[in-house]
């Protein structure tokens, strides 16, 4: 009795244990799909592959770019914490490092009012041009740069310039 075992097949003929049904025979698939199946495994094996590859490749990179948006983020609270000149450069670390995110989009908007705060104009000036060149005619953050750069306009005594730009908010 001890020698005897539940999984051996001691009444199955030899020449049937080579002969066992596939996997696939065990799905019921019919046997056209099969025969697919089977001519063609190799080319299943690779978009197997290579989706597989894809999904996790895309997984990793979206996981990096909440992380990068999250630093971004924090780091704007940061800067934003400083002022003056500590303020300015932090800022434009801030939108060097996380170029591309809406931290550093923000970085860059807040470096031109603080550019005005410290009564740097022209500068100013030219980096509201900048932000909104970037900017896409739909944006909902191109009102508040056109504003400031009616405001800077009108601080540097382009009054025309600046009701041109106030005419086009």
């Amino acid at each position: 009795m001890a020698q005897e075992s539940a999984f051996e097949k001691q009444w199955v003929d030899e020449r049937d244990k080579n002969n066992l049904e596939g996997v696939l025979e065990q799905f019921n698939l019919p046997p056209a799909a099969i025969a697919f199946v089977r001519r063609n495994k190799r080319i299943i094996q690779v978009v197997l592959v290579v989706l597989a590859v894809a999904v996790i490749a895309w997984a990793l990179y979206d996981s990096y770019r909440e992380k990068r948006i999250a630093r971004a983020e924090s780091g704007l609270t940061l800067a934003l914490e400083a002022t003056g000149e500590e303020r300015l450069s932090a800022l434009q670390r801030l939108s060097e490092e996380f170029g591309g995110t809406s931290g550093a989009r923000w970085a860059e908007v807040e470096q031109a009012h603080q550019l005005v705060k410290l009564e740097r104009y022209e500068e100013a000036y030219q980096r509201y041009l900048l932000i909104l060149a970037q900017l896409d005619a739909d944006d909902q953050l191109r009102p508040l740069i056109v504003y400031g750069l009616a405001q800077v306009s009108e601080l540097r005594g382009e009054l025309e310039q600046a009701r041109l730009h106030y005419r086009e908010l």
